[in-house]
């Protein structure tokens, strides 16, 4: 499924749990629960690489990880 983290926000700004649950187990939900939900005037969704300062994907961070 491709879609934008933000539009899994309900109306009201919470998550839309309901819609969570069409792919994801309940232990995940109950994790993402605990995570505020992005707010409507944020900058767009990014893929960060959590292994470097600055979100940047290297080989030699990855090496780093093994």
């Amino acid at each position: 499924m491709d879609c934008l983290l933000s539009s899994m926000v309900a109306g009201d700004k919470s998550w839309n749990l309901d819609l969570f649950r069409l792919w994801v187990s309940e232990e995940t939900i109950n994790k993402i629960a605990g995570v505020p939900p992005p707010h409507p005037f944020s900058d767009p969704d990014k893929i960060t690489w959590g292994a470097t300062s600055t979100g940047s994907f290297s080989l030699k961070s990855t090496y780093g990880k093994i």
